[in-house]
């Protein structure tokens, strides 16, 4: 509201939330620029009164496909935050309500789901912020964050049984690390390596101490749950001109195999079919165990989950229009990789190895193990 865009052509006159405190700094901050919007902690008692022309909707998606319809039945016309809603079903019900009244429905892509293009001085206005309380962002930490900075650059960690990960990729990781721990942005190394493998609750975006991290979308909720003070936001990953498109994939949170010495293949065989394609187990399962990969799982247990598992699905659906192909499944000789790369990242951080010289040690000592686990 730093400016008012068309205000000859354009009045504020109502805002409507349910939490009386930030209705009430939204009317004091329209206030300072000359505007006095009359606030409601309901939808339809706004519409009743103050019958807008337009409604500028910005609430969860869960929220979306109901509010829509109720303001265009007042005769409204709506501006709706990305995304429109949560199914084909729900988009139906919209453009049934919008045929039958006057006005019409149209999305604006916010910049929540946006790429943050500053991936430098975005944490450090944080940290500044803070007085230095908090960091603005908890560096990279393990192998899930190495893979999506390689495929940034145009590389992959394996490729099929081989290890195709390129130095120059990792030591620019590692480069980024340092750069973050000297402006401020990040927490010192030693609070870096003190922390590393703590508990969840532990997690310095979870106790406050930093304002951004990188995780996997299907951990989302968990972060969420053991942070209940705090309402965080999913965004994709920061980029810039140089970044190769589709870096981010779609990756089951988890797989299921069964022994090839089993008696029964069979009757293992329809078990995991069972596992994966069975709409009840999704509604059951939820998503404790991650987002499920298959569609049928999301849309029988989407009904039941609260605002964060929405607001997950939602990004992953988001998502799912920019990703690139999966990456490998890690070979034999590979699942002992978090652990090597903790010892590469500690050396780099107490300034035992150049980050070069880290890569080169990391990726060879990987390959080995592949070869002979082969």
């Amino acid at each position: 509201m730093r400016r008012r865009a068309h205000a000859d052509r354009v009045e504020l006159v109502a805002a409507v939330d349910i939490d009386k405190g930030r209705l009430d700094t939204f009317q004091a901050t329209a206030g300072a620029f000359g505007m006095r919007p009359r606030g409601f902690d309901d939808l339809e008692a706004m519409l009743g009164a103050i019958r807008p022309d337009l409604v500028l909707n910005g609430t969860p998606p869960s929220l979306h496909r109901a509010q829509a319809v109720t303001a265009l039945r007042a005769g409204a016309w709506v501006l709706c935050e990305k995304p429109l809603c949560l199914s084909l079903a729900e988009y139906d019900e919209i453009a049934i309500a919008e045929e039958e009244a006057e006005g019409y429905v149209s999305v604006v892509l916010q910049h929540r789901y946006g790429l943050h293009r500053s991936p430098v001085a975005r944490p450090e206005e944080l940290t500044e912020a803070s007085d230095g309380e908090a960091r603005g962002v908890s560096p990279f930490s393990n192998s899930f964050d190495l893979g999506v900075w390689a495929r940034q650059r145009g590389s992959e960690v394996f490729d099929d049984e081989a290890v195709v990960l390129d130095p120059d990729a990792l030591a620019s990781y590692w480069e980024r690390q340092l750069d973050w721990i000297d402006s401020g942005a990040a927490p010192s190394a030693e609070h870096i390596i003190e922390t590393t493998d703590v508990t969840l609750d532990q997690v310095d975006v979870v106790t406050g101490r930093s304002g951004m991290a990188f995780i996997p979308a299907g951990a989302f909720i968990a972060y969420q749950s053991a942070a209940p003070d705090f309402d965080y936001d999913l965004a994709n990953w920061p980029s810039d001109a140089t970044t190769r498109p589709g870096f981010q994939y779609l990756k089951p949170t988890m797989y299921w195999s069964a022994a090839s010495t089993s008696r029964h293949p069979p009757e293992a065989a329809l078990l995991i079919d069972f596992l994966t394609n069975g709409p009840r187990v999704g509604e059951i399962f939820g998503l404790d165990r991650g987002e499920p990969a298959n569609p049928a799982f999301r849309e029988a247990l989407a009904p039941g989950l609260d605002d964060t598992g929405r607001e997950a699905l939602v990004f992953s659906k988001a998502m799912a229009e920019e990703v690139g192909e999966p990456a490998s499944i890690t070979p034999s000789g590979g699942s002992d990789m978090d652990a090597l790369f903790k010892r590469y990242t500690q050396d780099v951080l107490l300034g035992e190895a150049s980050p070069r010289e880290a890569a080169e040690g990391f990726i060879g000592e990987l390959r080995d193990n592949v070869t002979a686990a082969s």
